[in-house]
């Protein structure tokens, strides 16, 4: 029997022998899980008995920043969270194109920017909660 190592040089990123091409046909069973998940996550997890936390305070700032034109919302939290959802988008740009030329490196950078954009982004949805949850009673009444 015969042992058979990919070769990865990691000084030019060469990483087409550890990670083959695929065709598009592989992409049909992680695209299909991921639709599964989507329709069944909101189903599986029961409603939290606490929503003093970071994420369900992300979540809440998210719902007032999408009510903006009803209820308006300070100009600055406006501005940062456009700028970080633009951080994210250009993200995409280095993560399809390092996922397309099987760059490691690239792909991780496109991969941090996306992440990181939403990570502040949702930090700044929690600031933006805690300036407006007194603005209306519909935000007050969200907290448990």
């Amino acid at each position: 029997m015969e042992c058979v190592l990919a070769y990865v040089d990691f000084a030019t990123n060469d990483v087409g022998d550890l990670f083959p091409r695929l065709a598009w046909r592989g992409a049909l069973l992680p695209v299909a899980l991921v639709v599964l998940w989507t329709w069944w996550n909101p189903r599986a997890f029961a409603p939290p008995s606490s929503t003093e936390n970071w994420a369900a305070h992300g979540t809440f700032g998210e719902r007032v920043f999408l009510n903006r034109k009803t209820v308006p919302i300070p100009s600055h939290h406006t501005r940062w969270a456009i700028a970080l959802g633009v951080v994210s988008g250009v993200g995409m740009v280095p993560w399809i194109w390092g996922l397309w030329q099987l760059d490691l490196g690239m792909t991780l950078f496109g991969l941090s920017l996306m992440i990181g954009g939403k990570l502040w982004f949702v930090d700044r949805m929690v600031w933006l909660y805690q300036d407006m949850k007194d603005a209306h009673p519909d935000y007050a009444a969200w907290a448990r």
